[in-house]
């Protein structure tokens, strides 16, 4: 199960990046849109959503 999810624009990517790292490396694990494949993002959202 993911700890974090994370929405944002993609302009705004640089400025995620790092965020992500600094979560991952204090053992968080987070899920983010360089992580999900397009056509299955709306559906697995859906799914940790109801889980």
């Amino acid at each position: 199960m993911t700890d974090i999810f994370i929405s944002y624009a993609h302009e705004d990517q640089e400025r995620v990046s790092p965020i992500v790292k600094a979560l991952e490396n204090n053992h968080w694990s987070v899920l983010f849109g360089q992580k999900i494949p397009r056509p299955h993002y709306l559906l697995l959202v859906m799914n940790n959503q109801t889980s």
